[in-house]
């Protein structure tokens, strides 16, 4: 038995007993840790998102200390969680694949709680919040089911929350661990009620807009539902539906602790697992294959008991990793010897923060990164980007090009062990997802580039070795810590079954099952260091999608382009003709383009030379 078994162990054993568990000295504590699943802090008014959004958490920020430069170590669900639930990175958990368990030598958040005499309970939404991955460790009691049918989210699961804080003794410390997939996809499953009162805000035009047309293109985005909308801020506001039903969650809890009595002394944190992308690097809405901010950043609001450190705005860099020292040292409790991260309170208490870095990786990209300081460095990826792209994106060459002969034939591996044959031209990219996915190290200066829109890796040569070194270190000390705790002879693969299966693949996840170890690096991929991708300028593409989705727009709302919207297809296709002269390498991305250029032109009736356009395709 190990010792952190031990410890909940005793802790169930005293529980069993029918008498509330003495309270630790200085009375009964409360602990509350909140993860908003897929939450992206700049759609919060607190973090300066729109009015009306997030009322709760915006009124709940003045009663907590708000960390702007908060990270997740990760841009998925369960590498993230376990991330705060046992204060480990990624590397040093080592749970980076959906078939990997926490292994019994490490000592969670939970476990210490129970261990030191805390009620403990989870409430989650299932998918990989669950139980086959070890999430489950130290929780007395554990709630994954979510249903097939619906509805799930805090709709589900908040009653039976409410009810175990209700069968709580007044002498009962307790910790309450609370996670809901409500902001996640699909944005379309919050209250018909409250989806309507999003989707009467105003719909904008945005240069995402054709790129969002895109998607249909790949496999996931059209399981999850994003080819049913038309502009950016359509399916923003339904993710901002998502966010204000969490919202309203969050206050019910709050509200049932300020019932108790349990508010003012409380411990509570409020943060998400991750961020969300909404085509901000042009490849995909969601999460899982960039290593970009807009996937890893993370709200972070944590209000100490008393009200210590309320409505203080911290810009230091934090992540994830630091949750579990926050808890153990806000309740007076020692972390294990392995734990990792820093205690917020210190910066509540306005002492200096001695970490300065934190550590990730994206498992379906298998990439690892460094953020230190104003710093980012991303290391060089231990999968060629169309394989990571084929087994999480799902993609397909637009079927209105004649394929190639250099046509790549594949499946796409769905969670229920269903497989989707798929054909991409892997030569012509008529996607440019070489240009868009993680090839090669990656350096960026988040202070002067917010957007990390701007790869340094081939300008300062200087830094990027700097990086890559302290990189190299952090990820030594992370891997001893993963070789202390993993049991080399136990097999910590987990099958999913059935159930779990289907819930991943409504939930968007492909591919999510591998035994394969995301460490290794092969030598064929180091070389991409020194043979770096040069994309072509998309600027004329894209600036055409643009006006051509812009009369689209107009055609499905019933108007009638105008003349000089009709007059404009001649110079998109004369701009379109003269990139692919250009860029013959690349015509893949330009022809599926002219293609549709001629099949719009033709529904509205816009003057084109046609054949002109298919000429020039079949003689270059």
């Amino acid at each position: 038995m190990t010792r952190a078994t031990l410890l909940v162990s005793i802790a169930l054993l005293l529980a069993g007993c029918g008498d509330s568990v003495p309270p630790r000295a200085g009375g009964p504590r409360t602990v509350v840790l909140i993860s908003l699943d897929t939450l992206r802090p700049d759609r919060l008014g607190a973090y300066g998102g729109a009015d009306g959004v997030s009322p709760v958490l915006d009124a709940f920020a003045q009663e907590a200390a708000v960390f702007d430069q908060a990270l997740a170590p990760a841009p998925w669900t369960l590498p993230s969680h376990l991330t705060m639930l046992t204060g480990l990175d990624t590397s040093a958990h080592g749970v980076l694949n959906a078939g990997r368990s926490l292994s019994g030598k490490v000592v969670t958040l939970a476990e210490s709680l129970a261990g030191a005499g805390y009620r403990t309970a989870a409430f989650t939404d299932g998918g990989f919040v669950s139980a086959r991955n070890g999430v489950n460790d130290g929780f007395q009691v554990f709630d994954d089911e979510r249903s097939e049918e619906g509805p799930n989210g805090f709709t589900r699961l908040l009653p039976k929350a409410l009810d175990w804080l209700d069968d709580r003794s007044a002498d009962d410390s307790f910790f309450l661990f609370l996670h809901t997939f409500d902001a996640h996809t699909p944005y379309d499953s919050p209250p018909e009620e409250t989806l309507e009162q999003f989707r009467a805000r105003p719909v904008d035009h945005d240069p995402r807009d054709a790129k969002l047309r895109h998607l249909r293109w790949f496999y996931q985005q059209t399981k999850v539902g994003l080819t049913n909308y038309a502009q950016i801020d359509a399916v923003l506001n339904d993710y901002d539906a998502g966010v204000h039903h969490a919202d309203q969650g969050v206050g019910q809890v709050l509200d049932k602790l300020r019932a108790l009595g349990r508010y003012d002394d409380a411990l509570i944190i409020v943060t998400s697992d991750h961020g969300e992308a909404f085509l901000e690097h042009g490849l995909h809405v969601g999460h899982g294959v960039g290593i970009h901010d807009d996937e890893l950043r993370v709200p972070l609001m944590v209000k100490f008991p008393g009200g210590e450190g309320a409505g203080e705005r911290h810009e230091e860099l934090v992540g994830l990793v630091d949750i579990t020292r926050t808890v153990l040292d806000v309740e007076g409790l020692e972390p294990d010897t392995n734990t990792q991260g820093e205690s917020l309170l210190g910066l509540a208490r306005d002492k200096p923060r001695r970490t300065n870095w934190i550590l990730g990786s994206s498992t379906n990209t298998r990439t690892f990164f460094l953020v230190a300081n104003d710093w980012k460095y991303v290391a060089v990826p231990g999968v060629d980007p169309f394989r990571s792209a084929y087994a999480h994106l799902g993609p397909a060459t637009p079927t209105s090009i004649t394929l190639p002969q250099v046509e790549a034939e594949y499946e796409t591996r769905l969670p229920s062990g269903e497989s989707i044959p798929r054909a991409y031209d892997q030569t012509g990219d008529p996607l440019a997802i070489q240009d868009l996915m993680p090839g090669n190290e990656q350096l960026f200066n988040r202070r002067a580039d917010p957007d990390e829109l701007h790869d340094l890796a081939g300008v300062d040569e200087e830094r990027l070795t700097q990086m890559r070194e302290l990189f190299q270190s952090r990820q030594q000390a992370s891997d001893a810590i993963n070789t202390d705790l993993i049991d080399l002879n136990a097999d910590d693969f987990t099958e999913i079954d059935p159930a779990e299966q289907r819930v991943l693949a409504a939930l968007g996840y492909l591919g999510t099952q591998s035994k394969d170890n995301y460490k290794g690096v092969p030598p064929k991929m180091r070389t991409w260091a020194f043979n770096r991708h040069e994309g072509p300028d998309m600027t004329a593409l894209h600036e055409g999608d643009s006006l051509l989705h812009e009369v689209r727009l107009k055609v499905a709302a019933g108007e009638t382009p105008s003349a000089s919207e009709l007059a404009r297809f001649a110079d998109i296709a004369l701009s379109f003709g003269l990139w692919r002269r250009e860029n013959l390498k690349h015509r893949a991305r330009v022809d599926w383009r002219l293609y549709e250029l001629i099949e719009l032109a033709a529904e509205v009736d816009a003057p084109l030379d046609k054949a002109a356009l298919l000429k020039e395709i079949r003689d270059n």
